[in-house]
C-alpha cells in the first residue's frame, strides 16, 4: 500500500538579516504524518499553526486541500518520491489517491 508523508511547518525559515535566501522550512516540523492510500483517504486535520505542508508520496498520485476533500483522478498529480511543498490553511487537510482504483 502506497503512502503520503506529510510535514506541517509554520514559518519559511530566513538567514540572521531577515531575508530569505532559499525556499527552506524552519525546523522542527510542528507535525508529521503519513496516510496511506489506494482509494481517497484524508490526513488528519493540520495543526492550527500550520501554513506550509512538504509532501512526499511513495507512489504516484492524486491530491486535493480542504475542509473535507476527496482527491478523484482529475485532481493534481504528484510523482512518486518527489518533495512537494504546498501553502496551505490551518485546519485543513489534503486527500489522497492512487488515481486508478
Amino acid at each position: 500500500m502506497a503512502t503520503l508523508s506529510i510535514s506541517e511547518y509554520a514559518v519559511m525559515a530566513v538567514g540572521a538579516d531577515g531575508h530569505q535566501y532559499a525556499p527552506m522550512a524552519l525546523e522542527p516540523a510542528l507535525a508529521d504524518q503519513e496516510t496511506t492510500f489506494t482509494t481517497a483517504a484524508q490526513s488528519t486535520a493540520f495543526n492550527a499553526k500550520t501554513r506550509f505542508v512538504r509532501l512526499v508520496a511513495s507512489a504516484n498520485c492524486r491530491v486535493v486541500f480542504g475542509s473535507n476533500p476527496t482527491a478523484l483522478a482529475a485532481s493534481q498529480r504528484l510523482v512518486a518520491d518527489v518533495e512537494y511543498w504546498r501553502g496551505v490553511i490551518p485546519g485543513h487537510k489534503v486527500s489522497v489517491y492512487d488515481g486508478s482504483s
